[in-house]
């Protein structure tokens, strides 16, 4: 019982880190969409730390859930 147990959270975490993964690519193509086209309105240096930042957190996400991947492999 406890295999199939961690075996649903392992999917249940896998699933959330693809949403939020989905959220976090929607987000960088509104900054991306935002700098284009308010370049005068928007501090570019602030908006270029906020898309390091959230690449970092993207790729952060997809290493997880490479990670959880293949724990659940071994279970």
């Amino acid at each position: 019982m406890s295999v199939f147990f961690n075996l649903q959270a392992q999917r249940e975490l896998l699933g959330a880190y693809a949403s939020a993964q989905e959220l976090i690519g929607e987000s960088l193509a509104q900054i991306r969409d935002q700098t284009r086209e308010a370049d005068d309105l928007i501090d570019a240096s602030r908006a270029v730390r906020a898309v390091v930042e959230l690449q970092h957190t993207a790729l952060g996400l997809a290493n997880d859930r490479v990670d959880l991947a293949e724990r659940a492999a071994l279970l």
